[in-house]
C-alpha cells in the first residue's frame, strides 16, 4: 500500500468524482483508476461503487476512510516533528546553572529561546560548576551556565554571557544561534 494511493482514495472520497479528483491531483483519470484498483486489491474489498452518473463509497470505503485519514494525519505530524527535531527545534534541552545566574540571565535566555522554539522543553537544574563540566562531558547536560576557570576541557565550547566571570558551556558540536554568545 502506497501513500499516494491513500491520498488519492481520500480525495475521491471527498469529491465522489474520479474526473474532478484527477484534475485536482494532476493525474490522468485512467492512472487514478489504476491506483484505486490496486488499493482495493491490496485491501481485498471494493471501496467505491461507480457508474456513469455517480460515485459512492461502499461500506468498506466508509470504514477505511476515517482510519486512513487519521493515519495520514498522524504520519504528517510525525514528519513535521522529525523535521523540527532535526533542526533542534523539538525535544528536551537540559540546562545546568550556578545559583548566581539562575535568576539573572537564564530566565531571559529561556524566554527568548522559547519564543523562537515553542516545541522545545526545558529541564533546569542548579548545579555546581564542577558537576556541570562533568555532566557536559558525559552528555547528561546540554548547556551549562557556570563560572570560570574550568581547566582544560577541549570538548567544551565556552561563550561569555555577561561581563562578570559567568560563562555558558556546551559540548561540541551544538547549533547555538550564531556563535556570538548569549542573549
Amino acid at each position: 500500500m502506497e501513500l499516494r494511493q491513500i491520498r488519492s482514495f481520500l480525495s475521491i472520497a471527498e469529491t465522489l468524482h474520479f474526473g474532478r479528483t484527477a484534475e485536482l491531483i494532476h493525474l490522468s483519470q485512467p492512472a487514478l483508476s489504476l491506483q484505486i484498483r490496486a488499493l482495493e486489491e491490496e485491501i481485498g474489498a471494493r471501496l467505491f461503487e461507480r457508474n456513469r452518473r455517480k460515485t459512492t463509497l461502499t461500506a468498506a470505503g466508509f470504514a477505511f476512510r476515517d482510519d486512513a485519514a487519521a493515519a495520514l494525519s498522524q504520519l504528517d505530524q510525525a514528519t513535521r516533528k522529525a523535521r523540527l527535531a532535526a533542526k533542534g527545534k523539538l525535544g528536551l534541552l537540559r540546562i545546568g546553572f550556578i545559583s548566581t545566574v539562575g535568576s539573572e540571565i537564564v530566565p531571559n535566555i529561556i524566554r527568548q529561546f522559547r519564543e523562537l522554539n515553542p516545541e522545545v522543553e526545558f529541564s533546569l537544574r542548579a548545579i555546581t560548576t564542577g558537576d556541570q563540566v562533568q555532566m557536559l562531558e558525559t552528555g547528561s547536560l546540554d548547556i551549562g551556565f557556570l563560572r570560570l576557570p574550568i581547566g582544560g576541557h577541549s570538548a567544551l565550547d565556552v561563550v561569555t554571557c555577561i561581563a562578570n566571570p559567568s560563562y555558558s558551556c556546551y559540548p561540541r558540536p551544538i547549533n547555538w544561534r550564531n556563535g556570538k554568545g548569549c542573549a
